[in-house]
């Protein structure tokens, strides 16, 4: 059986997970809250959640031993496993937006995080969070998040039992990271709503660069085409997506 430890309030799942995993706790172990003081999102910011119930809110902890080792490959395999746990539940599954979303209709129904502890070169231990919006209450999503964001029973037209669908993804997540690698790899671009659009990239440096994304690499960085220029390869940054194709 899986190791979920349910929380009804916490700072971070992901703080809650890294602690565990310090202290030996054994790969698939999942931290699921009620509700976070202090939600943590890419490049500082941070996840706000709504009323207890309406989000959910889980870390899982990775060998970071294991075939999905790196942090860009146990994003992808931990938001795989979390689509294919939508459309279980739901018969909707989301698609993915580089680097870390997934999104329905190009908006945003969850993010991804993965954070890490290093001691010098080596990767002591690695987890992966989860936020994703189930519903919204009765006033609606917060007002600064409205136009980008969806929850899953607005997509989907049905709300899902958050237990359940905890369940549902923690079976995946397991067999996700685990995964042999070509196949993660094949499985994430089947599913990237980035790959084949014109997008712009804001990178961490603070470079903006307008292009195709044509490919993701073998460790999850983005591959644009970019006029004149040509292949750039992009390891972290901000992605819009400028027209659908």
């Amino acid at each position: 059986m899986p190791d979920i430890r349910w929380l009804a309030v916490t700072d971070s799942t992901n703080e809650r997970a890294l602690e565990l995993a310090r202290a030996g706790a054994p790969h698939a172990t999942v931290v699921v809250a009620d509700h976070q003081r202090a939600g943590r999102g890419r490049l500082g910011r941070t996840w706000q959640d709504g009323p207890a119930g309406s989000s959910l809110l889980a870390s899982v902890v990775v060998d970071p031993s294991g075939p999905v080792a790196t942090a860009g490959l146990a994003v992808m395999a931990v938001s795989l496993a979390m689509a294919d746990a939508c459309a279980d539940l739901s018969g909707e599954r989301p698609g993915l937006k580089w680097p870390n979303d997934l999104v329905w209709a190009d908006r945003k129904l969850a993010g991804v995080l993965a954070e890490s502890i290093v001691e010098g070169t080596e990767v002591q231990a690695l987890v992966v969070g989860v936020g994703l919006n189930l519903w919204w209450p009765e006033a609606g999503p917060p007002q600064e998040i409205a136009a980008g964001a969806v929850s899953l029973e607005e997509a989907s037209g049905c709300r899902v039992d958050r237990d359940q669908l905890v369940r549902s993804w923690v079976d995946r997540v397991d067999t996700a990271l685990g995964a042999n690698v070509v196949d993660l790899l094949a499985d994430y671009r089947r599913s990237c709503f980035t790959l084949g659009q014109a997008v712009r990239v804001s990178t961490a440096g603070g470079e903006a660069l307008d292009g195709i994304a044509v490919d993701v690499t073998d460790a999850g960085a983005l591959v644009l085409d970019v006029a004149i220029v040509g292949r750039r390869v992009v390891f972290s940054g901000d992605v819009v997506h400028l027209r659908a194709t």
